[in-house]
């Protein structure tokens, strides 16, 4: 049974809109204008049923394109859907005139609909969509002939317009209409402007246009000048890729150039699927808009919160705002990676973002524990939760790694070395040299080897946190253990892993002994003389997150037997 609602507000303002466009035709359209106000009370309803906020919607464009001022209607409507029409309408901002340039006016208008209340964003955006949809429309039907009907008929300068209202209005990225907003945008003028560019920033790399293999070519010449970084190709502006251009990123890769390839709208993804491309090279569609009522929020690590989805079928790991994009995005590449190698690991799912932070979208394991949580519940059982850990991370490091694919954790380190701040050349010069001391065995390693990264179910043992995944000595994820069952306050030790200092050496003897399979004390004392001087590797590799100090340098070249 239907439920009466109230609409006299809503019906008087759209006979008022009707009779203020009578006779005025859509632009180019050859339909009346006053479909677009009545589309645009359409996508309003979608967000809410506010009449007030639908009434306005209705008349956005009358004070705009009619004699009809805002004197009218409070009259008519009263104050607050007076004041809703008056916000979208470009001539009553101050500093807007005819008389600026087409970029100026537009960005005034954007920097205003930045300003607006959520509720004034609802209804700027019943209007964008709407245009933005008959664009869409237009663009498929017609092509590039329809940036003729336009003051400005160069496509990159509306793509800017509009991805400019898709920033103002991102508060909304928690709705649908904001959802098809945002793919209409990505859809329509990443295809539009065909011209290829790209810009290179340290190991990022932005392409716009239409991707073909003479484009990707040129590419490869500059980014051959420095192989030794992991570059992220930016395909948030690419519109299409052929064939060619497909060939030539897998001869790119064959060549010896690591990258991935990052914000690939759905028609680009799709050619990388179809071909079985992303099955060599790692390919990124661009991330789902993050709604955080479907979310809620489980615990907190260093770099990012862990939330559960409320259908109990998935979790999220939500990076900290100060956490660097590539984290996130190398943590998904590995896991899909390593998942697909056979490693034990949750499935990942989706990138989200809520335009400021980012997120990846786990399988939820929902009878599981980590093996921390399960020594701190269960103490008396240490020694079983212990072994099934190392018997998992021995595995692991027997298992060869593919090349292609993960990175080496040495070539990383070194780079880290390389490049923060607080070592001289002469510290530097010493740390390459004891890496490249150490053997490269090609295996697989963690990264962040401890206690929190491993989940037990009663049948399953999994890794999770994979960012750090990659290939090399075992020594240097043994290391990282050793440091957090030596290396910790107790206060620290209790906050990361719920157990005292105590409990975590024991831990470190049962897994060194259960790892290398003995218990001759001589032998245990030969094996750590080897894995300590690896505290200070990861101590190093921590310091690309945190800084380094003189008092950090001088203890990670002690660890290491540098000084």
């Amino acid at each position: 049974m239907n439920k009466n609602i109230d609409t006299t507000l809503l019906d008087k303002a759209m006979k008022y809109a009707i009779d203020a466009h009578k006779g005025v035709e859509r632009r180019g359209k050859g339909f009346p204008y006053v479909v677009h106000p009545f589309e645009a009370v359409a996508i309003v309803a979608t967000m809410t049923n506010d009449q007030e906020l639908l009434a306005a919607a209705a008349l956005h464009d009358v004070v705009e394109d009619t004699d009809i001022t805002v004197e009218d209607l409070k009259k008519e409507f009263g104050e607050r859907v007076a004041k809703l029409v008056e916000d979208e309408s470009d001539k009553f901002f101050p500093g807007v005139s005819e008389a600026d340039s087409w970029h100026e006016r537009k960005q005034i208008a954007i920097d205003r609909i930045k300003g607006l209340s959520r509720e004034g964003k609802i209804v700027a955006l019943g209007d964008k969509l709407s245009n933005m949809r008959a664009i869409a429309r237009d663009f498929d039907e017609k092509g590039g002939e329809i940036w003729k009907i336009f003051h400005v008929t160069d496509p990159k300068d509306h793509r800017w317009h509009y991805e400019g209202l898709a920033d103002s209005l991102s508060e909304l990225s928690d709705t649908f209409a904001y959802k098809e907003f945002k793919s209409l945008v990505d859809r329509v003028f990443v295809q539009a402007c065909n011209v290829f560019e790209y810009n290179i920033e340290n190991d990022w790399v932005y392409v716009y246009g239409r991707v073909k293999g003479d484009d990707v070519r040129k590419l490869e010449k500059e980014l051959e000048k420095d192989k030794s970084k992991d570059y992220k190709i930016d395909f948030s502006h690419v519109g299409h890729i052929d064939f060619s251009g497909l060939r030539a990123f897998l001869n790119m890769m064959d060549h010896g150039i690591t990258f991935c390839i990052l914000n690939a709208i759905a028609d680009v993804a799709w050619a990388f699927a179809t071909t079985g491309v992303d099955l060599k090279i790692a390919v990124f569609r661009k991330p789902n808009p993050l709604i955080m009522s479907k979310w809620e929020q489980s615990g907190e690590g260093f770099t990012a919160f862990s939330y559960n989805k409320n259908d109990n079928d998935a979790m999220m790991k939500l990076y900290k705002d100060f956490m660097p994009e590539e984290l996130a995005f190398r943590e998904k590449i590995i896991a899909n990676a390593a998942f697909v190698c056979g490693v034990p690991t949750p499935l990942a799912g989706n990138f989200l973002s809520d335009g400021k932070r980012l997120a990846v979208e786990y399988e939820r394991i929902l009878t599981k524990k980590s093996v921390a949580r399960a020594i701190a519940d269960d103490p008396d059982n240490i020694e079983v939760y212990v072994k099934r850990f190392a018997k998992l991370v021995k595995e692991l490091h027997e298992t060869p790694c593919n090349k292609e694919v993960f990175p080496s954790f040495a070539k990383i380190v070194k780079n880290v070395a390389l490049t923060i701040e607080g070592l001289s050349d002469d510290d530097r010069k010493k740390i390459v040299e004891f890496l490249d001391s150490k053997e490269e065995t090609g295996t697989c390693l963690h990264g962040d080897l401890q206690l929190g990264n491993v989940i037990l179910t009663e049948n399953e043992a999994l890794f999770i946190d994979m960012a750090d995944f990659a290939y090399g000595n075992p020594v240097y994820d043994l290391g990282t253990f050793c440091f957090m069952a030596k290396g910790l306050t107790e206060e620290r030790c209790k906050e990361m892993f719920h157990i005292d200092c105590a409990t975590m050496n024991k831990a470190w003897d049962i897994f060194i002994r259960e790892y290398y399979e003995t218990d001759d004390d001589e032998e245990i004392k030969k094996y750590e003389a080897e894995i300590l001087p690896f505290i200070g590797v990861q101590e190093l590799y921590f310091a690309r997150l945190t800084g380094m100090n003189p008092k950090r340098r001088n203890y990670i070249m002690n660890k290491m037997g540098l000084e």
